[in-house]
């Protein structure tokens, strides 16, 4: 039988690996706490479908169509919808790149953010406008 004597290196060692193994817990317990977004009907997304052709005319620039649309866009994923079943919606409607290639939740985020960026410069700028005394005298 071979026995070794228990050195400070080994109990660091496995005080390390607990520790770690106590923070993949509270991940994972973060992880599962968090909402899971509900997979909607077919009839949800034909009716969001349908919403959103009313909102638009077939051949519509789909960036300036993402500006109007921002405020309810964000408000369907904070709620309950992913960016996936929003971007599937989108293409049920007919809103597709030019090519006809259907939306992709990743996409639909990143056209959103980008669509929303000339919206942020404009009310940045007129923020600054608005207030250019006021520098002046803020310490």
């Amino acid at each position: 039988m071979d026995v070794r004597a228990v050195t400070n290196e080994d109990t660091k060692e496995v005080s390390n690996e607990a520790a770690s193994f106590d923070k993949a817990r509270e991940r994972i317990q973060i992880i599962l706490a968090m909402p899971l977004k509900r997979q909607p009907s077919e009839a949800e997304l034909d009716a969001l479908a349908a919403e959103f052709r009313l909102l638009g005319r077939p051949g519509d620039v789909i960036r300036p169509w993402l500006q109007k649309q921002p405020v309810r866009i964000k408000t369907l994923v904070a709620d309950d919808w992913s960016w996936a079943t929003v971007a599937d919606a989108l293409t049920r409607a007919g809103n597709t790149y030019r090519t006809k290639r259907p939306w992709t939740g990743d996409g639909l985020k990143s056209q959103v953010r980008r669509a929303a960026l000339p919206l942020l410069r404009a009310w940045l700028e007129a923020m600054d406008r608005r207030f250019a005394g006021i520098s002046s005298w803020i310490p």
